[in-house]
């Protein structure tokens, strides 16, 4: 079967004049329909059935691409060298739980997850399929966890790809490939760059423009977080307040896997902070937010306090938000500016749920395919610096 596909694939590449690419480890297609908006023209493969099966929603059926994904473990491909190196790249995203620093037990949920499979998609495993691919680019990506050294590959950030960036998801890529074009220097975290926020609401996708963090005068439409806390105050202080919270937001954190089990409007409540966590708060600050209103100056500082925290401290996009993230938000996050008819695609990803599967079961499906994929600018960079490359070859 897959050696078919890849002769069907190998076969539409030539006659379209792409660039033939096999996708191992495809997942929900993130990186995959990435690859083909730049010129490849991809094979994925993908041992998940469900995943499989989003694959096909985003990437043929949205999208309209014809490339496809076969469902087996890629660690037990079987194709003759003479197939395999008429692709010129290949992409590995090896399951990552074993290497996250949201993981320290390093607990995997099924048996496959908890193998550590960068060195078989780096080709260092005798015999395995990628040792026997010999094209010009390889790609391998994984999480980036900066308790433990990761020397084998180069560390990216979403944030460096987007002119307005939506997301600070960092990214270690490996193999042998060109470096992709940045606008900016690599950093774990961009706290005075301007960004995006997408909210949903009756009317769809609003953006937002979200000040760097430097910035105080923005006051925002839609301010973050304690929204319980904010209407309780008097007019004027909640305005000064919801100002001086934007300000210290910045862009979102990354988006994980797990952002479905986000506790929902938990730290929506009265903030609770140590009493630490307010003495670094100004107290000059707080008293000119509540000025005139002197009893709701303690609120004033929790918030500030928490919010602050939150800034540092924050790993998931529901986190910042201060609420679960929705699944269109979600995948705003993930695909940057790329995305088209969020909504449509929405809906035909939860119409594509099998009869057995709940509904809430398969948007927690839907919502780990979005966190565990790669971000599609750093996707999209990689693979047109990598179609340039080719380019001068030929």
């Amino acid at each position: 079967m897959f050696a078919h596909a890849v002769e069907r694939v190998l076969g539409r590449a030539r006659a379209l004049g792409r660039a033939p690419c096999l996708v191992l480890f495809d997942g929900m297609g993130w990186s995959r329909l990435a690859l083909q908006l730049e010129g490849f023209e991809c094979l994925g493969v993908e041992l998940d059935a469900e995943k499989c099966r989003l694959s096909d929603v985003l990437v043929s059926r949205h999208f309209g691409f014809a490339s496809e994904c076969v469902c087996a473990d890629v660690t037990d491909l079987d194709v003759s060298d003479e197939l395999l190196n008429q692709f010129v790249a290949v992409w590995c995203s090896p399951p990552c739980q074993v290497h996250s620093a949201a993981n320290p037990a390093r607990r995997a949920a099924r048996p496959h997850l908890a193998q550590d499979l960068i060195p078989w998609s780096l080709g260092q495993t005798p015999g395995s399929l990628i040792q026997r691919f010999t094209g010009p680019i390889l790609w391998v990506e994984n999480v980036h966890n900066k308790y433990r050294p990761q020397e084998w590959g180069t560390i990216y950030n979403q944030a460096q790809f987007e002119a307005v960036p939506s997301q600070n998801r960092n990214r270690v890529i490996g193999g042998r490939f060109p470096p992709p074009a940045t606008i900016r220097p690599q950093s774990e975290w961009y706290h005075a760059v301007p960004g995006r926020r997408f909210v949903e609401t009756d009317a769809g996708i609003r953006v937002d423009l979200v000040p760097a963090r430097s910035d105080t005068a923005a006051t925002p439409p839609d301010a973050p977080g304690f929204e319980r806390v904010l209407r309780a105050m008097p007019a004027d202080v909640a305005r000064r307040l919801r100002a001086e919270l934007e300000s210290i937001r910045g862009i979102a954190p990354v988006l994980l896997a797990s952002e479905f089990k986000a506790p929902g409007n938990i730290c929506d409540l009265m903030p609770r902070v140590h009493a630490a966590g307010r003495a670094a708060v100004s107290s000059a600050r707080v008293a000119q937010i509540a000025e005139g209103h002197a009893e709701w100056r303690e609120a004033v500082a929790c918030v500030l306090a928490r919010e602050q925290h939150f800034a540092q401290d924050s790993r998931t996009c529901s986190r910042y938000y201060r609420r679960r993230i929705t699944l269109r938000e979600a995948m705003c996050v993930m695909a940057g500016t790329v995305l088209w008819q969020e909504s449509r695609l929405a809906q035909m990803l939860l119409d594509a749920r099998p009869a057995a599967v709940t509904l809430c079961a398969w948007e927690q499906v839907i919502m780990h395919g979005i966190g565990n994929g790669v971000p599609m600018p750093i996707v999209q960079a990689l693979g047109r610096s990598a179609i340039k490359h080719l380019q001068a070859r030929t």
